[in-house]
């Protein structure tokens, strides 16, 4: 008996003449990767760790822009997500902090919690992160939560989300 198996994400990578650049190809795009300066590479196209920031944002602002399919009598908002990932303060190879700062000028402090809330649970980048990293998450400018990747036995979910 065979599993069946479905393909949520199809890429293809290929090396280039250029040392530390690379192909990337996927359907319906196509692009040159870099590797950074500190890795060999010539650092001027994108690079791993901002097309990982990159796939968060998406994420972030699908699932902040409009909460989820039961709260249909809600209207989707303008959201703007601005995310930064510092170095670490030990290691300049080990990544510090996750800041993700969304601006949803047209919601309530209500719906925003629901939404951020909503986003922690269901993004499938977060959560692969979430215990690798330490994250903050600010909304509207509030300091809405922290996580530390370091504290034994942290929840999956940040620390005082909402507690302000």
């Amino acid at each position: 008996m065979t599993e069946r198996t479905d393909v949520v994400a199809l890429v293809h990578g290929a090396t280039t003449e250029v040392l530390g650049r690379f192909r990337v190809a996927g359907l319906g795009y196509d692009f040159l990767a870099d590797s950074a300066l500190r890795g060999g590479g010539p650092g001027e196209e994108i690079g791993s760790l901002d097309l990982l920031v990159a796939s968060l944002t998406v994420c972030a602002l699908n699932v902040m822009r409009k909460d989820s399919p039961g709260d249909a009598d809600e209207p989707s908002a303008v959201v703007e997500c601005f995310a930064r990932v510092t170095r670490g303060p030990d290691d300049g190879d080990r990544l510090g902090t996750l800041s993700l700062e969304f601006l949803m000028p047209e919601v309530t402090r209500q719906v925003a919690q629901r939404r951020a809330t909503s986003f922690l649970q269901h993004c499938r980048v977060y959560r692969a992160l979430r215990d690798s990293i330490d994250v903050e998450m600010f909304v509207n400018g509030r300091l809405v939560g922290l996580s530390s990747s370091t504290t034994p036995g942290r929840s999956s979910r940040l620390a005082r989300l909402f507690d302000c």
